[in-house]
């Protein structure tokens, strides 16, 4: 008797859309195969298969929630499903297969399997069908980053009553995958977050024109008044690929800011190797990114590993010797597309990267950071690039004031309508709810004690 766990996480909607699915692909296929045109018939079998694979993905999930990371419940699931499979379930499977496409699925049929892989035993079909039964245990096993070793094992024994195993067989190539030979993934999430707040970091990503030597103004508005001046030299350019300029039209934002910022607390806290659902998470995300995101981060780490940046601090060293001087021409981040394993999956476009970024080692070493925990950035807005800006700037304006008790705390909605874009009478009008849901977030957080928003001002209470 087959046991399907996921199935009962699966809503009569979703079970009533499988039986129209299947209906329709019966109704489909039978005029279609009786006149030999095969082509089409593949062609909505794969169709129908992947709408019927969404809905059993979604149940599927909900199942390997369910599980809470428990893996005594997963094995003894793994056990009870493989004590109640039969021989007879196995040959019942493969004769229904045939019967409904006899030319298509004629392959799977024990009796010819040698005409399609000549040397695949009845031993290992069988270890084939019990790790199809298995797989969202398996899944489940691999989402929780637990060994599947035991699961291999009582595979294995279950094949063994009713086939004799092979000689020289090993393992099944399921567990034995080249990923053994790969370098792993560390998936703990991140606790808190450095997040920088120097001047550089400041202006950079905010527009900061491509291939032009801009002056920074580094020195104090005491001193300014006096005369004196202190520029920060800053350079943002990109690297030839393979030898061929590249053209970057855009330039830097706040979001690359982010993914850039993600990356480099993942590399301070021991994480070489990265995938982007990491980056999405050190980002303040909770939950998975879906494919778009997905892309829509690597191609941030694309623009931000081919910029590079040159720095000269020799004014301001001059002026406030207690700043190092500090000049060199870097990339933003250095990194590499690599393949890597992670909990027993491959991972073609994992994230090597190389060395912490040394505009982040910059700001440390002033003593320009601060350390925040990470729900912080898991602020009640959507993370469009208009509300990151917003975010950005509150979280850069508030932790200078919690560094610095002299700091003002009142922050002017005009200065955050220059600061932010807030240029239209539209989000003019949207900015206090905006300001209000995430200044609302920080005080339950408790990393703000409060605040006042009136028409004019927002002020801050530690």
């Amino acid at each position: 008797m087959i046991i399907n766990k996921a199935i009962t996480f699966q809503t009569d909607e979703e079970a009533e859309k499988k039986r129209i699915l299947y209906y329709e692909l019966f109704e489909k296929v039978r005029p279609l195969y009786e006149s030999h045109e095969f082509h089409l018939v593949s062609k909505y079998i794969r169709k129908c298969l992947i709408e019927v694979q969404k809905i059993e993905n979604e149940a599927k999930k909900r199942y390997i929630l369910s599980l809470n990371g428990n893996q005594s419940a997963i094995m003894r699931d793994v056990k009870e499903i493989l004590n109640a499979i039969t021989q007879e379930d196995f040959h019942r499977e493969i004769f229904s297969e045939k019967q409904l496409f006899p030319e298509i699925r004629d392959s799977l049929n024990p009796n010819n399997v040698n005409k399609v892989q000549k040397n695949i035993e009845d031993y290992q079909n069988f270890c084939f069908y019990l790790v199809q039964i298995l797989q969202e245990q398996i899944e489940a096993l691999q989402y929780y980053d637990f060994p599947l070793e035991e699961t291999e094992t009582l595979i294995e024994h279950k094949a063994s009553q009713h086939y004799k195993k092979p000689k020289n067989y090993e393992a099944l190539p399921l567990f034995r995958t080249k990923t053994a030979d790969l370098p792993k993934i560390d998936t703990k999430k991140l606790d808190n977050i450095c997040f920088p707040i120097d001047k550089v970091n400041s202006t950079l990503w905010y527009g900061f024109p491509i291939g032009t030597v801009r002056g920074l103004k580094a020195e104090s508005d005491k001193d300014s008044r006096k005369g004196k001046q202190a520029n920060i030299l800053l350079l943002l350019d990109f690297t030839a690929l393979n030898g061929v300029n590249i053209n970057i039209s855009r330039e830097l934002t706040v979001y690359d800011k982010w993914v850039w910022n993600a990356c480099a607390n993942l590399k301070e806290q021991g994480h070489d190797i990265i995938t982007a659902e990491q980056i999405y998470k050190a980002m303040g995300n909770s939950g998975r990114p879906n494919a778009k995101i997905k892309e829509k981060i690597l191609e941030s780490v694309e623009i931000i590993s081919r910029a590079r940046v040159s720095i000269d601090t020799a004014e301001e060293h001059e002026l406030y010797t207690r700043y190092n001087r500090f000049k060199a021409t870097f990339p933003l981040l250095a990194t590499e597309i690599c393949t890597a394993s992670s909990r027993g999956q491959v991972v073609e476009d994992a994230i090597r990267i190389i060395e912490t970024p040394k505009l982040f080692a910059f700001a440390e070493d002033r003593q320009q950071v601060t350390r925040l925990p990470l729900n912080v950035l898991d602020s009640p807005i959507s993370k469009t690039e208009d509300n990151l800006l917003l975010s950005d700037y509150l979280l850069t304006r508030i932790s200078k004031m919690r560094n610095n008790p002299n700091m003002t705390r009142i922050i002017l909605l005009e200065t955050i309508y220059q600061k932010c874009k807030v240029e239209t009478p539209k989000q003019k009008q949207r900015l206090p709810e905006k300001l209000s849901r995430i200044l609302t977030h920080y005080k339950e957080i408790e990393w703000i004690k409060n605040y006042q928003l009136t028409t004019r001002e927002v002020k801050i209470f530690f």
